[in-house]
């Protein structure tokens, strides 16, 4: 059978050591719950590549976007992302590598500002994220 990448996506030890030995893509919901780390995304993505050891330079890495806009306002919903961290304020959570906001240039600036900091290959954005088309 041919190789099928797997991708394996999480913020916990556990599920990112395993997906460091075994899977071809990690991915990320942001960092870990809790975490009090300057950049808690950096930081998974520092834990991810010291458990992978070897095969830290072959793995991909994808982004799961948590909220964005779904108009031309500009403003995200953050209601998904409030609930993983309630303690965080509304300038924090939009601070949030997995939130986009603003215009769909600004929300691409953006995506390419992780690619170049984080090494994110793509992303994954969920269909109730999709921007509305005008009528």
């Amino acid at each position: 059978l041919p190789d099928v990448p797997i991708m394996i996506a999480g913020s916990g030890d556990r599920v990112l050591t395993l997906a460091a030995r075994h899977s071809a893509i990690i991915g990320f919901t942001g960092g870990k719950p809790g975490s009090t780390a300057d950049d808690p995304l950096l930081d998974r993505i520092e834990f991810v590549r010291a458990a992978a050891g070897d095969r830290a330079d072959d793995l991909e890495f994808n982004l799961c976007i948590t909220a964005c806009p779904t108009d031309d306002h500009g403003k995200p919903d953050l209601g998904l992302t409030r609930v993983n961290l309630p303690d965080l304020s509304e300038d924090e959570l939009l601070a949030l590598p997995t939130v986009l906001k603003g215009t769909v240039g600004d929300m691409a600036d953006q995506l390419r500002e992780q690619r170049a900091r984080y090494g994110i290959s793509y992303i994954s954005v969920q269909q109730h994220h999709a921007i509305s088309s005008p009528r």
